[in-house]
């Protein structure tokens, strides 16, 4: 009873009566995903959200678990108000949106000279492209670009060792061995030039040809009995012809390294929100620094993005979702250009 007592003694100028209130109602809340959010220990980690839509790698998985509750709430909430079901991907991904739509206000604010038909959005940190895309958008904005390197922009490297070596000679275990150190050597160069490791995917290919022929296949990796059949079968396809009485020749092992990052506009995201706005984008590479452009190609009808603008999802958002600094915006400039 003494610790209890001292757990209740009168805080931030709240009577006991009215504190009780508040922890019962919180009680109630977790255990009625329709009653009304609560406030200061409900606030929505937009880190977390990226996360949840694949567009973070540095947010720990609890953070994620951790807001998976408050997104159940509220889509029960919108549910209960609009009739229609949102899954958890689609309130994260409005979260992001409403806090975008105040990151903008902010710019406005610092840059109330800009013009939407003639301005850039100019990006000096690293950011999801996801923030940058939506920015530019929030902004009526259709270019955006970047001044530092970014590993999404990082063209695929394919590296090759040569083997010349008999399919009857060999075994996959050389071949990799070989492999694993060619491998390491094209990775360690990506990664030095800013690629996060954990995006990067290796595709492990064999050029091969018969001893006394100049064409070649390029074939995936496979066991040493498939291969012979593989390539017997593809050489007579492609060129019409099989040489049975020759020996086959595994001329090369070639390795090609992609990068599989959600962030890159157009490119295949984790998440198939992310993939919709991400496929109106697309990059000048020519550019220095690389420039953005909106493509002013429609989202197909399929894709059901009004919840985004809802005025109802957004009064729940704004309960949830904290104000961003204009220290925030500290990584981004308006800048009107002249456009041929």
């Amino acid at each position: 009873m003494l610790f209890a007592k001292r757990d209740l003694r009168d805080q931030n100028g709240q009577s006991l009566g009215q504190r009780f209130s508040n922890r019962f109602g919180r009680y109630l809340a977790g255990h009625h995903p329709t009653t009304e959010l609560v406030d200061d220990e409900q606030v929505i980690d937009i880190n977390a959200c990226y996360a949840l839509l694949g567009e973070a790698h540095t947010i720990s998985p609890a953070h994620t678990t951790e807001l998976q509750p408050l997104l159940h709430r509220i889509i029960a909430l919108y549910e209960k108000q609009t009739g229609h079901w949102l899954d958890p991907e689609q309130v994260a991904l409005a979260a992001i949106k409403y806090d975008v739509q105040n990151q903008a206000n902010i710019l406005r604010h610092h840059f109330p000279d800009h013009h939407p038909q003639t301005s850039t959005l100019h990006c000096t940190g690293h950011h999801s492209y996801l923030l940058l895309t939506l920015l530019a958008d929030a902004l009526k904005i259709t270019h955006f670009s970047l001044d530092h390197p970014t590993p999404c922009l990082i063209k695929p490297s394919a590296c090759r060792r040569n083997l010349n070596v008999l399919l009857d000679e060999t075994s996959m275990a050389d071949i990799e061995s070989h492999g694993r150190e060619l491998r390491e050597t094209c990775t360690r160069t990506l990664i030095q030039s800013g690629a996060d490791p954990d995006a990067l995917h290796t595709c492990w290919h064999l050029r091969m040809r018969y001893a006394d022929s100049s064409n070649s296949l390029l074939l995936k990796c496979m066991p040493i009995d498939l291969l012979r059949e593989v390539f017997e079968s593809q050489h007579k396809q492609q060129f019409g012809f099989n040489a049975l009485d020759q020996a086959i020749l595994i001329e090369a092992l070639e390795i090609e390294i992609t990068l599989q990052t959600p962030c890159q506009p157009g490119s295949t995201a984790n998440s198939v929100y992310v993939q919709q706005l991400m496929s109106q984008w697309q990059a000048d590479q020519t550019t220095q620094p690389t420039t953005w452009t909106r493509i002013l190609n429609p989202i197909a009808a399929s894709d059901n993005t009004d919840y985004l603008d809802c005025p109802i999802l957004a009064k729940m958002l704004a309960q949830s979702i904290a104000q961003p600094l204009d220290l925030a915006m500290s990584d981004f400039l308006l800048k009107n250009e002249k456009r041929g």
